[in-house]
């Protein structure tokens, strides 16, 4: 179910919001589980059980690793908790990429192919083991009430596509929580604005994004194939930064505070500075417990190198099953790597370098979204090389085809958004009836939406594979 579908915003969302706010305060908490675990398993029942099965394990994990005394027996039954949880993501989400690329080498049953995705897997599973890990570690006490720990595990706004929410952030929220009308209609509002920019903004980019990407790069212009990468890489941050909003938006509506998961990426001057804006609650979790384990950055830079390497390995395969995403990873960590080596000389950071570092910074973010949206590598290949002129293409249609002039006014404004234009129009302008502007700025929103949604019904989200 998606949040900008019709039967969530019209029913789903309605009746759970009624109902919350009506029934007793102690029965609040579980009206919300059984509406979280409907949420997820109307799409597939099967699906819903592989994820209580998930936390089921970890919690008896993490509440034997926290009881037991025997360093080496916490360990051990760690690493097998960790294990469990770390194969149920690696079978439903790799099991059919491995068993594609070792088929020429030994026969393989058919069946891998077969494989459904579970929808969040991939941050529900990193939830579960931030939670093992900080029990382990004595950041955090065990949960002993199985349906807390559920409920943090499988809370609606956040289960299908984060932001990715460590359990110490929210664990005396799980117990008790502040509601009040102002925090209700704040969050509406921040879940409105979410969905303006999944709906009016992202979805629109989508249309041309895809059509562009659709087309063989044979049979495109060097112009058309700029405005598509610019497309895309708008799209998927309004994609996915408007889902985080109604993400934090729900949960503040239901007494929940999660950090902020995006902070304006594209105007950052260099690929360091954008991973501590873009996915925030992603590249946290791999610096808490991948980079600093490792050592981070405390045993010299070669060692510090090799981490960073392997950081961002991790986090291009995390986002998917296939090579164009391994060398998103990689394509990344090199810039990063090569950050690092130059910091020494504050190259990047002259004030005289500042426009340069910006454009350096959105090139290679944006040409890293091709291979981010190539289904294959050699046609990411033939996209990149397209862009710089180095093919020759016999054209089908003009730009006009691709991008009209309702997306075309779209796109400047979801530049002029995306850079924070909005922001600091909101910061500039202070006035008494501000509240009242911003509510009717929010309704205006959701009526727009809702029209967008009748009149095409197109909604697709990128991260809802993940």
């Amino acid at each position: 179910m998606l949040f900008s579908s019709f039967t969530f915003l019209c029913l789903f969302l309605p009746i759970v919001v009624g109902v919350y706010y009506i029934i007793h305060p102690n029965l609040r908490n579980m009206f919300l589980l059984a509406a979280s675990l409907f949420f997820y398993g109307v799409g597939r029942v099967d699906h819903l059980v592989v994820m209580i099965g998930v936390v089921s394990v970890v919690y008896i994990g993490a509440l034997f690793t926290a009881k037991c005394s025997n360093e080496l027996i916490r360990k051990s039954m760690l690493m097998a908790t960790v294990s469990f949880v770390l194969g149920v993501l690696l079978y439903y989400k790799y099991m059919g990429f491995v068993a594609e690329n070792i088929k020429p080498l030994i026969e393989m049953n058919p069946v891998f192919s077969d494989i459904i995705l579970p929808i969040g897997i991939s941050f529900y599973t990193f939830q579960a083991l931030s939670y093992l890990f900080d029990v382990y570690y004595g950041k955090t006490l065990p949960q002993r009430n199985f349906a807390r720990l559920l409920l943090y595990i499988s809370l609606f706004p956040q289960l299908v596509a984060g932001p990715i929410v460590r359990y110490a952030d929210v664990a005396k929220q799980l117990v008790a929580r502040h509601h009040s009308l102002f925090r209700l209609k704040t969050g509406f509002e921040r879940f409105l604005i979410g969905l303006g920019k999944k709906v009016i903004l992202a979805n629109t980019l989508a249309e041309a994004a895809d059509k562009i990407f659709g087309t063989a790069p044979e049979h495109l212009s060097v112009p058309v194939a700029w405005v598509g990468m610019i497309c895309y890489s708008l799209q998927i941050y309004f994609d996915f930064s408007g889902y985080s909003d109604m993400a934090i938006g729900l949960g503040r509506m239901f007494g929940f505070k999660f950090l902020e998961n995006f902070n304006y990426p594209y105007i950052s001057r260099s690929i360091t500075e954008f991973w501590r804006r873009w996915h925030m609650s992603l590249s946290g979790w791999f610096k808490e417990y991948v980079y600093i384990p490792l050592g981070g950055n405390q045993k010299g830079l070669i060692r510090t190198l090799i981490n960073l390497s392997i950081v961002f390995l991790l986090t291009g395969i995390w986002h998917g099953a296939a090579w164009t995403f391994i060398l998103w990873g990689i394509w990344h960590g090199f810039f990063i790597i090569c950050e690092k080596i130059i910091k020494r000389f504050h190259i990047l950071n002259r004030p005289s370098f500042g426009v340069a570092a910006h454009i350096y910074a959105l090139m290679v973010v944006m040409i890293g979204w091709v291979l981010f949206r190539a289904d294959t590598i050699a046609y990411a290949k033939k996209y990149l090389l397209l862009l710089f002129g180095l093919i020759k293409t016999q054209p089908n249609y003009g730009i006009g085809y691709y991008i009209g002039a309702g997306h075309l006014v779209l796109l400047f404004v979801a530049v002029f958004a995306a850079f924070g234009g909005f922001k600091r129009l909101k910061e500039c302008v202070r006035f008494k009836g501000a509240g009242i502007v911003s509510a009717i700025w929010a309704w205006s929103v959701l009526a727009i939406s809702v029209c967008m949604l009748t009149a095409s019904g197109y909604n697709p989200f990128i991260y809802f594979r993940f």
